[in-house]
């Protein structure tokens, strides 16, 4: 169904943000499905649909770049993952774009990457930025908060400092 549904978004002709948002979706939804290289394929397409239709610096090519970065993780492409995210966190900052939310589940993920590469040191100070933003931006209410000091206390307790990360663990209860 997820191939004939593409299909007809294909045939439509459409190459702009609303396509490379469905092919953004498909990907995601192909990642859960647990079909990787379909799902870093599609990401794929659309950011570069996406670079197309904005000209290529752009919150929403970042945005795009995010998507891809996530699916990279999980896929453990932790190189990848790690390379992608340093470039949407780049772009962001050239467009003066560094304290928006869209920032936050980049630098996430680039923590969560660099810790299971045993970038400790980096890890930390990456997660730290995200939940520091997390709580500037969105306020210390906001429930991603609470899943950002999980990200945070893995990423301790990955680096060794178990007693930190139960600490952690304890603010999100």
């Amino acid at each position: 169904a997820l191939g004939r549904a593409l299909e007809i978004r294909r045939r439509q002709g459409r190459a702009d943000t609303v396509m490379a948002s469905t092919l953004l979706d498909f990907a995601d939804l192909a990642r859960m499905k647990g079909e990787v290289p379909r799902a870093d394929s599609l990401a794929r397409e659309g950011l570069a649909m996406v670079r197309r239709a904005t000209g290529g610096r752009h919150l929403a090519v970042a945005a795009a770049m995010s998507r891809l970065q996530s699916i990279q993780l999980r896929a453990g492409e932790l190189g990848k993952a790690e390379s992608t995210g340093r470039a949407a966190n780049a772009m962001l900052r050239e467009l003066g774009l560094e304290r928006h939310p869209q920032n936050i589940p980049i630098l996430n993920d680039l923590a969560i990457g660099l810790a299971n590469q045993e970038k400790f040191a980096e890890a930390i100070a990456v997660g730290r930025r995200a939940v520091s933003l997390d709580s500037a931006v969105l306020g210390t209410a906001h429930p991603n908060l609470a899943a950002h000091l999980e990200n945070l206390a893995y990423v301790y307790d990955r680096a060794g400092f178990g007693d930190s990360a139960k600490v952690l663990v304890q603010q999100v209860l």
